[in-house]
């Protein structure tokens, strides 16, 4: 679903994923998920809530879209401030192999830390290894 043939697909198509996994889990319990939410800065991805206090943001990119820090370090907060939200998440998509996808793999938890303490948010990072894998029949 990540993938067309041996291009990574745009990131929407990951977001629909997500969308439809996430959706059942929210309706199940009660959370009210909102894809595209737009807050006068722009749509972030996702909103999540239950009752006005309990509300987060979720952002998607990809490790090598070129503006990747810049969804953590402004986008992701921008969006939050304009909707007085608390916590967000920041979810990453690894899709490349190579020594600068390492790089900010491992840099990724003192980025969200630095950008949570500069913004004064509860933010958090999770990532997904999006990169093709032979087959175990293959092997």
């Amino acid at each position: 679903l990540l993938w067309e043939g041996a291009k990574d697909k745009p990131e929407l198509a990951p977001q629909l994923v997500f969308f439809g996994i996430a959706r059942n889990y929210c309706k199940a319990n009660n959370i009210v998920l909102d894809p595209e939410t737009d807050f006068g800065r722009g749509p972030v991805d996702f909103k999540f809530s239950n009752g006005y206090v309990h509300r987060a943001h979720l952002e998607v990119k990809k490790l090598h879209n070129g503006k990747f820090w810049n969804g953590l370090d402004r986008q992701l907060p921008a969006y939050m401030a304009s909707d007085e939200v608390e916590k967000g998440w920041f979810l990453a998509l690894r899709y490349r192999t190579g020594k600068q996808w390492d790089k900010r793999e491992t840099e990724l938890p003192s980025r969200v830390h630095a950008a949570a303490a500069a913004h004064n948010r509860d933010l958090r990072a999770a990532l997904i290894d999006a990169r093709p894998r032979e087959s175990a029949s293959k092997l």
